[in-house]
Formats: structure tokens, sequence, C-alpha cells
């Protein structure tokens, strides 16, 4: 009898705890700065930003094996895409500017270049094909593409200096990022912000997606804005803006 008591006792402090440990899982802060989450997960994913070591531009690459090396070096994105630049015309370099928007798709082994070279060899059109597998929008949030839906991207690329023997660079692209599934696990990092619900009852998480570097010095700002700016698309409809009667309700790291 004292047995079955003991047991009792334990699995009812057993249940206690578990529903107290749910319940701080699930509280959710209501005052204080916003600050980014530490990433912890029961995954084990550290949210450590990998950093890539870009190749650049060798010497006599090809139209095709250009934009191949450019697309693998446009997952680092240190000194503001400096690796991405290096493939440009200085021109196209300056004036390139890629916005939060990130077509994603699978590797670079799934990737079918073409390419046509004029007739004088000073200029040469690139076509990129492969499936679309995601989108990243301004606001963060990720939208998987329905099966079979192509990324069919142009480029166009001319000789250094209009020298026939010149390398070949990188003269009209897309101004928006395009990524591996392997760059964007590297690049960026789910977060939760919260809304609270049209009747302000509850709090309703937003997942959304945002690029991560080395240093993190911005990233709290960065989300403020994001939560500022209003709820994503589909839970615009079903949420209040966090900012009219009542302070922010803040952001976390997501779960994996």
């Amino acid at each position: 009898m004292r047995d079955r008591i003991r047991r009792g006792a334990g699995a009812s402090a057993a249940a206690a705890l578990t529903c107290v440990s749910l319940v701080a899982c699930a509280t959710v802060p209501v005052t204080g700065p916003v600050v980014p989450g530490d990433g912890g997960g029961a995954s084990g994913d550290s949210g450590v930003y990998v950093r890539l070591l870009p190749a650049g531009p060798q010497q006599g690459m090809g139209p095709e094996a250009l934009v191949r090396g450019f697309l693998r070096d446009m997952g680092s994105f240190e000194e503001d895409h400096d690796a991405a630049r290096s493939y440009m015309t200085e021109e196209t370099g300056q004036q390139w500017s890629p916005g939060d928007t990130v077509q994603v798709y699978s590797d670079t082994e799934t990737v079918d270049l073409s390419s046509e070279i004029s007739a004088d060899g000073l200029t040469a059109s690139v076509r990129m094909r492969t499936s679309l597998v995601a989108t990243i929008d301004a606001s963060g949030k990720y939208v998987p593409s329905e099966s079979g839906t192509l990324l069919d991207l142009p480029f166009t690329l001319v000789r250094e200096g209009g020298d026939p023997e010149g390398e070949w660079r990188v003269s009209e692209l897309t101004e928006e990022l395009v990524l591996s599934q392997l760059d964007v696990e590297r690049t960026h990092r789910p977060f939760n912000l919260y809304y609270y619900n049209r009747e302000r009852s509850a709090l309703v998480p937003d997942p959304v997606y945002l690029s991560v570097s080395a240093d993190e010095s911005d990233l709290a700002e960065r989300l403020l804005d994001h939560l500022v700016a209003g709820p994503t698309d589909w839970l615009r409809p079903r949420s209040t803006r966090p900012c009219r009667r009542a302070p922010p309700c803040g952001s976390t790291r997501s779960a994996p």
C-alpha cells in the first residue's frame, strides 16, 4: 500500500513539474528589450554562423563556369556580398543591390546551365534552369514552391575592357539572391515574431526567416523592424498590429 502511495505521489510530482516546464516554455515576455535568442533546441542546433570561404573567379573561366562559381559564392554574405560582386563588372558590382528576397534551389549539382556567345566573342548569354524549392519574401516568410516549379534566370556576361582575350564578368543579373538549400540553412535562421489575435486574448507566432552573419549586432534591431512592420500576409487577417495600444510582444528564435 505504501509503495502504491509513493508511486502515486511520484507520478503527481512529475506531472506537476512537466506542467510547470511547459508553462515556462510557452510564456512570452511582454516587457524588456528585444534580443536574439541563443538558438538552443532539441535538435542540438547551436545557431552558430558558419562562414563560407569563397573561391572567387578563376583565370580563364568560360561563361558557364563563371556563373556556376558565382552561384556558389553568392552564399558568402561578408563585406556586403563582396565575393559575389567579384564576378561582376565594376559598374554592375557597384549598382547591384540584392534585397531580402531569396530564390531557393536544391543544390548546384541540380543546376542546368546553357550559354551562347556572340559572333564577336565579346558578350555571352547564360541561362540557369533548376527546380525552385521555395521563396523567402521581403517580409521573411518562407513559401515552399509547388512541385515542378521551374527557376529560370538569365545572365549576361561581357569580356573585361571589351578585349576578346579579357576575362568574362557578369554585367546583367537578377536583383534577388539565389541560394541553395544548404546556403539558406547556413545564412538564415528561423524566428518567431508574436502578435495579439484580433480579440487581444492570446499571442500568435508569426515565423520568419532572417539572414544572419558572424556579426549579429544589428539582429535585434532588424527583428524589431519586422515586428513593427506587422505580421506577414498569412497572419495579417488573424491578428492585430502590436504597437498601437500595447508594447511589442517580442520575438524568439523558433525551433528548427
